[in-house]
């Protein structure tokens, strides 16, 4: 964490004639003369992962990522700070990896915990047949089990520092304004409900989508109704606004089961599937739904989409089988485990 050390010059002239002047200490300053500002909370902003193929992609990367880091800086509030591109630069060395280095997301958020952050930043670029890049951005706090997701295009001509500066005009009101109010109301939740509501309120005035306040909106309404049509509507919100929330879209399957609704518990599991297709604990969670709810359709999928990410998961394997089986498709329950 960095600090600010600004040096004071205390002159002070004093004569046997003249009188002495009481000098007092200035706020935030000790008697040595050294303002101490508060420590700031840091803000990681990464480059955005893409998996690219020529340094091109990666040198866009960078600038993008240099110009939502040069937009924010300042422009969060004086409690934030954002961490700089040489501080990243000097854990990524630490880290093994080279300067500027374009991290997937969990390393990303790796590599910001280590900068000591506690609001995150982290993205994916694509880019269209025609050349443009697109950047989806999701902006979360430490232990907060939503946040926003926001997705931004470059326009024709527009250079990559300016779109990564147009970015962060997304972000500011997320980062400066909402989330703190919204922070206020998942502190103030078990014991000041009225004032949390009002808090997470606020939030969504200057983000009227925002998820991380729509979240919590929803466990004050669960405290009321555990499974009622306040905590599912602000769930869903929540979704709507962090889609990549496994937060809210379990909390939606919990509801939706208690609710009997099968059709909606399926589904939310496919959406967690989407955002972590690779959560070997989650894939197993929902192929015990699908075949507790019969839906064979949705086991299948995820039977042929879990063995394309691993062609070697034996567990997808006998359930593929299985399924054979249950179909009396005793070719395809031979193949399955050849």
């Amino acid at each position: 964490m960095l600090h600010q050390v600004i040096t004071l010059t205390l002159v002070a002239t004093m004569t046997a004639t003249s009188p002495a002047i009481p000098q007092g200490i200035p706020k935030g300053a000790s008697i040595s003369g050294v303002v101490r500002t508060a420590p700031t909370t840091p803000v990681f902003v990464g480059n955005p992962f893409i998996n690219y193929t020529s340094l091109a992609d990666s040198a866009a990367s960078v600038a993008i990522g240099a110009g939502m880091r040069d937009r924010l800086d300042g422009k969060i509030g004086s409690d934030l700070s954002i961490v700089t591109r040489q501080v990243m630069n000097q854990n990524l060395a630490q880290s093994g990896f080279p300067a500027n280095a374009i991290l997937s997301l969990g390393s990303a958020t790796a590599l910001g915990k280590q900068s000591s952050a506690r609001i995150f930043v982290t993205s994916t670029l694509a880019k269209s047949a025609g050349g443009l890049y697109t950047v989806v951005v999701r902006v979360w706090g430490q232990n907060e089990e939503a946040g926003q997701v926001v997705r931004a295009t470059q326009t024709a001509g527009q250079a990559l520092p300016d779109f990564g500066s147009k970015i962060a005009e997304i972000l500011i009101p997320i980062i400066r304004d909402a989330h703190g109010q919204a922070k206020n109301c998942s502190d103030l939740a078990s014991t000041k409900p009225d004032k949390a509501a009002e808090a997470a309120n606020k939030a969504l005035k200057s983000v009227p989508t925002y998820g991380y306040a729509e979240y919590c909106l929803a466990t004050l309404a669960l405290k009321k109704d555990s499974v009622g049509a306040e905590a599912l509507t602000h769930f869903k919100n929540a979704a709507a606004g962090d889609p990549m929330s496994l937060s809210a879209w379990s909390q939606l399957a919990i509801i939706h089961q208690k609710q009997h609704d099968t059709t909606g518990a399926v589904t939310d599991y496919q959406s967690m599937l989407t955002q972590d297709p690779t959560n070997a604990e989650l894939a197993k969670s929902a192929s015990d739904l699908f075949r507790k709810y019969g839906r064979r359709d949705a086991l299948n999928q995820l039977v042929e989409e879990q063995l394309k990410l691993d062609p070697n998961n034996t567990d997808m394997y006998d359930l593929k089988a299985n399924g054979c089986l249950e179909d009396n498709d005793y070719g395809c329950a031979l193949a399955a485990l050849a």
